[in-house]
């Protein structure tokens, strides 16, 4: 959810200075099928402005309806039920056939000290610093309201500890530490003083980083999607005339490669995406000599496989690789098989393999998945 923090995060700033007050809804549970999963937010201005969503668009009219009074004495929980028809209880008719639960609170920008879930999500943004929210979101213990909350940086610091007990605090903060080590969201059920209680346990992660080695033509339109993306892109080419700003106005940082030290001024590290497209031999030599060492969470190269395979037997060695080894680091050709076309496609498919490794899916057809599903449930 990239984009959507980025939204939310300036429109925060943009309210802080109006000093609206704010309402947030986030999704903290989700049973059956949904269209938004745990993590998902929306936030509300009293003046009805909305950013972000919780559901496909059926939920969010309701909910900003309801917020302000449902909030008038605190943080709540609601169930939105989306099945077809439910007599039972509330439904909304969707034919989903599940549950969203929201945790419903109200934040305050007149209040002199940063909002400590919206600075959360600023760092996350801004500095690239992963959090860890673990929040109370079911509870019988009136030590442990529904909305307290724990956050905890990468550095393993509690920014943040509001209305949370001293002795839930120490539990709180080992399930924060394993958020932040496995970089998973969870509900978790434990018990406190003798009630259960249920936490939602966040990792609220920095966008995706992409560098992009060349700054040709056919690197526009793929840092502009990956812009629309949310993501933090950053451009490098040894033709200066070709970074420039103007030409990649969405991009973070634009610059001329030092071919000398291709990554090292760029910032590039661990678990960022990286593609090589400059359509120049000595270029992609220098780049792939200085990525390939790095544990980086893809590594593409567009052109001809032989291309690539040439490019390593000359630099693996180097590295004390293998070529088999170097070429298991990155894909090349790079992208998904969407069919030849115009550059426009060829982002498309470069950008959609990016986020199918980076979120270690399939990118098969879901079509194909939920066949396969209903094979194995029918045998």
């Amino acid at each position: 959810m990239p984009v959507e923090l980025r939204k939310l995060v300036k429109s925060w700033i943009d309210i802080r200075s109006t000093a609206e007050e704010v309402a947030v809804a986030t999704v903290v549970r989700v049973a059956g099928s949904s269209y938004r999963k745990t993590g998902a937010r929306m936030m509300i201005t009293q003046g009805g402005q909305r950013v972000g969503t919780v559901s496909g668009g059926c939920l969010e009219a309701e909910v900003s309806r309801k917020i302000w009074w449902l909030t008038e004495q605190g943080p709540v929980i609601r169930d939105y039920h989306t099945s077809y028809d439910d007599d039972s209880k509330p439904s909304y008719g969707l034919g989903c056939d599940g549950v969203v639960t929201l945790l419903l609170e109200r934040v305050y920008p007149a209040n002199p000290l940063p909002n400590p879930l919206f600075e959360a999500m600023r760092k996350s943004v801004e500095n690239r610093s992963p959090s860890a929210i673990v929040t109370v979101i079911s509870t019988h213990n009136p030590g442990a309201a529904v909305g307290a909350r724990l956050i905890v940086g990468e550095d393993g610091k509690v920014s943040y500890a509001g209305a949370i007990d001293e002795n839930l605090r120490q539990r709180t903060l080992s399930i924060a530490a394993n958020v932040l080590a496995t970089r998973l969201s969870a509900s978790i059920s434990t018990t406190f003083q003798g009630a259960e209680i249920e936490l939602f346990a966040e990792y609220l992660a920095p966008p995706p980083a992409l560098f992009l080695f060349g700054a040709g033509d056919d690197a526009q339109p793929v840092a502009c999607l990956a812009d629309t993306m949310g993501w933090e892109v950053s451009v490098a080419d040894g033709r200066s005339h070709l970074a420039t700003k103007a030409r990649f106005p969405g991009a973070q940082r634009v610059a001329t490669l030092d071919l000398d030290d291709p990554a090292g001024a760029l910032g590039i590290g661990p678990g960022d995406a990286a593609v090589v497209l400059t359509h120049s031999y000595l270029q992609d030599v220098a780049i792939l000599r200085a990525l390939l060492p790095l544990d980086l969470g893809y590594l593409g190269v567009l052109g001809p496989r032989r291309r690539t395979e040439r490019i390593l037997a000359e630099v693996a060695p180097e590295l004390g690789m293998t070529p088999e080894d170097a070429m298991r680091r990155l894909r090349s050709p790079v992208g998904l098989d969407l069919g030849s076309g115009s550059p426009e496609v060829i982002a498309l498919s470069i950008v959609s393999e990016i986020q199918s490794v980076l979120t270690q899916r399939s990118a098969i057809p879901l079509h194909f998945a939920a066949s396969a599903a209903v094979t194995e449930v029918h045998g």
